[in-house]
């Protein structure tokens, strides 16, 4: 082979030698970026199993958080029933040493027939009933029926010698609707006097009670009899309760009428719940379910609007034995029996009793995040409240507390409202009383009673039952809440509330502290509005109860104690204003001393359900009036003329923002107002503002901007209904346009010539 050759072959494979190496390369690269895609690929399944692996754990975290919340909650309410046991157990041997000494009496057998005799008045047409006493009384027991018998020959009565469970007193039961009245010593509530006048044991001095009477005590005399009434300050719960009006004490006023007149006769005894009204029941469980606290045994459909819920009480649980079928039935009846795990059968009657200082538990406390819509757009738009949430309303004489709870009361949208009128006028009252049954409720076109309860204690009323009736509307909201519904309670007002402690606490002799009130009352203040809330209830239904409280400070002075300590315990503070009541701008809330601390809980809820743009007009709005207050101490001083017209803009929004957003009648079309009719008069009035501010800065004179219609009917927006709103925003807005541009064109044009 040649050099030539040589040359040639060593050229050639040196050519295929650098081929095979790009070649090489080639495949060397793609199998690195083949690998690095794998890679990826792999790297993106480990995380996402990474991500299934961590939310699995956290499920499983929860679940095991969940059983352990649940089983602290069993053991607390197990340390609950301890501790009470172990109260009872005190409480029977402070009682026994007097027990003792009035049995001694010849007379005693008399004190026990007489209990039994006002045991007889409290079951309505009682015709059969059966004794029980405690042990050691049971040698009396034949007599003191014998004398029942012969005193009282419409009722048969019978002994039964087993004894009741009882330190003393006596029980009575109606063998034929298996009604009991529990008249034995051990408990706080009590009548007093010949005219069995309701009382309550609110302090025990060594051989001394001090007993809080909640009706008129004129004409009590010294030696007269007290007898026990078997249980705390307690009220009934089932149906039968909306579209009523009860007074402080649970006592519902149109029987009251009935059997006594216009004024509430001393030592008048009336069913809470019409024990004949007949309830068709649709049955939710059968024989052999498990029974724990909460569960719905039955339903009722209370009125057009509410489906009456029974509930197993919360200190039951165990297994169903018997479950009512469905039909017809009075309120008087058990509508299931359970078996506790001692093997107890225990009834749960439709009325179930539930003592009203002692808050209904629950299951979990959440936190609110969903607004309640109240229709008034100084509220929902600037001041909106959470579902679950507190407010005041505190202001002086007639600056509209009342008219403004009524709104409320009116509009919200809750499922059911409870109206306290506590210690109010007879005048207010009567006006509410007039009214109510007259309102239709704007979602259904039904009568707003039929989801309404009212709690009517007026300032002539004694003043121990005013004290009592924000625990009894408490308690009626509390109970709705426990069947999942949201409630809404108007307080009005709990100034007059708070005097009832006052003189309640300078008759007991307490040492006072400000302003004469007792140093307890913020924790009283407290204990009321803290039963307030979002929660999960006992049967895992969500439930709600917001309190919107006023507050009657005199002189509308708002460093009085009531309204300091309120203001410590509310979330909500809706200042109303005198010289805007004066000037009759309604609702007359303060837009610079009120506050809402629920704005960030519920933005989210306005922006999904409203807009989006929902909190930052809000805030624009805020501002604006903001800086018109401090604009408005400037013209004051040396009056609107000497004002730049960019000032004078704000000044003439904010007067757009005043009287057509924030200013509201209590009648007529605007009476309620959703929050996208709100929004939209806003968005329209700032969106008017941002127009006018561009050609304000391009020279325009203000006088001729705010002269024309589109813009001197922004504040009449609010007089049309929401749907005519809809309709017309885009005229409106074009119309706005069509002004604003045809002024500054004019006027430009004429400052080019």
């Amino acid at each position: 082979m040649s050099e030539v050759d040589t040359q040639k072959l060593s050229a050639l494979r040196d050519l295929i030698l650098d081929k095979a190496d790009a070649e090489a390369m080639q495949i060397t690269q793609k199998a690195q970026q083949d690998a690095d895609e794998w890679l990826s690929q792999e790297l993106v399944k480990i995380e996402q199993e990474v991500d299934l692996i961590i939310n699995d754990a956290r499920r499983r975290a929860d679940e095991i958080r969940r059983r352990e919340l649940l089983a602290a909650e069993r053991e607390v309410s197990r340390e609950k029933l301890r501790l009470q046991n172990r109260l009872i157990t005190q409480a029977r041997a402070m009682f026994l040493d007097e027990l003792v000494a009035l049995r001694s009496r010849e007379d005693y057998w008399m004190i026990l027939l007489g209990l039994l005799f006002e045991a007889q008045e409290a079951i309505v047409d009682l015709k059969e009933g059966v004794l029980k006493l405690a042990a050691i009384d049971s040698p009396l027991g034949e007599r003191i029926v014998t004398k029942s018998r012969e005193l009282r020959p419409h009722i048969d009565m019978k002994f039964d010698p087993a004894p009741a469970p009882i330190l003393g007193g006596l029980w009575l039961i109606d063998d034929i609707g298996k009604r009991q009245v529990n008249s034995d010593w051990q408990t706080k509530m009590v009548y007093v006097g010949d005219l069995r006048l309701m009382g309550e044991i609110i302090r025990i001095d060594e051989d001394e009670a001090t007993i809080q009477v909640y009706e008129d005590t004129q004409g009590l005399k010294v030696g007269e009899p007290v007898f026990g009434r078997g249980e705390p300050l307690s009220i009934s719960l089932g149906p039968g309760l909306l579209g009523n009006i009860f007074d402080g004490v649970g006592r519902p006023l149109g029987a009251v009428y009935e059997k006594g007149g216009i004024f509430i006769p001393r030592g008048i005894k009336v069913p809470q719940i019409d024990p004949d009204k007949l309830w068709e029941l649709e049955p939710a469980v059968k024989a052999g379910d498990v029974a724990t606290p909460g569960t719905v045994v039955a339903s009722i459909k209370e009125t057009p609007l509410v489906v009456h819920k029974i509930m197993v009480p919360p200190d039951v649980e165990g297994e169903f034995t018997f479950v009512l079928p469905k039909g017809t039935y009075k309120a008087d009846v058990a509508v299931a029996r359970v078996r506790d795990s001692r093997g107890q059968e225990i009834e749960i009657p439709m009325v179930q009793r539930w003592p009203v200082r002692v808050p209904r538990p629950c299951r979990q406390h959440l936190t609110p995040k969903e607004p309640l819509i109240t229709g008034q757009r100084v509220i929902d738009g600037f001041f909106p409240i959470a579902k679950g949430g507190v407010a005041a309303i505190p202001g002086g004489f007639g600056t509209g507390k009342t008219v403004t709870q009524h709104q409320l009361a009116k509009w919200s949208e809750a499922t059911v409202v409870v109206y306290i009128g506590c210690g109010e006028r007879g005048n207010e009252m009567t006006e509410v009383l007039e009214e109510f049954p007259k309102l239709e409720d704007p979602r259904s076109g039904r009568p707003l009673m039929e989801r309404t309860i009212l709690v009517a204690n007026t300032s002539n009323m004694p003043v121990a039952a005013r004290e009592a009736s924000i625990y009894t509307g408490i308690t009626l909201a509390e109970y709705y809440r426990d069947m999942g519904y949201d409630v809404a309670v108007m307080a009005d007002s709990t100034s007059r509330w708070a005097e009832a402690l006052r003189e309640i606490s300078g008759r007991m002799e307490e040492i006072p502290a400000e302003e004469g009130f007792p140093a307890y009352l913020p924790s009283r203040l407290a204990e009321f509005y803290e039963r307030a809330g979002r929660v999960v209830t006992l049967n895992g239904d969500m439930g709600s109860v917001t309190i919107i409280g006023a507050v009657s400070p005199p002189g509308g002075d708002f460093t009085e104690p009531v309204t300091r300590h309120t203001k410590r315990f509310v979330r909500c503070f809706w200042a109303l204003d005198k010289s805007l009541a004066n000037a009759r701008h309604f609702p007359a809330i303060n837009w610079v001393d009120s506050y809402s601390e629920y704005v960030g809980e519920v933005e989210d809820w306005f922006s999904l359900n409203v807009d989006p743009g929902w909190g930052a007009l809000r805030n624009r709005a805020k501002d604006l009036l903001a800086e018109d207050e401090r604009i408005q101490q400037v013209v004051r001083l040396v009056g609107e003329d000497v004002l730049p017209d960019a000032e004078r803009l704000i000044t003439f929004t904010a007067y757009l923002i005043k009287n057509g957003y924030l200013q509201q009648g209590a009648f007529g079309p605007d009476s309620y107002s959703p929050p996208s009719k709100g929004f939209a008069i806003l968005s329209l009035v700032m969106y008017f503002y941002d127009k006018a501010l561009t050609l304000v800065k391009q020279g325009v004179p203000f006088s001729l901007i705010r002269s024309g219609d589109a813009v001197t009917n922004l504040v009449h927006l609010k007089e049309l209904s929401a749907e005519e709103l809809e309709a017309q925003l885009p005229k409106i807005r074009q119309d706005l346009d069509a002004f604003l541009e045809k002024t500054g064109s004019e006027r430009l044009a004429a400052r080019g010539r």
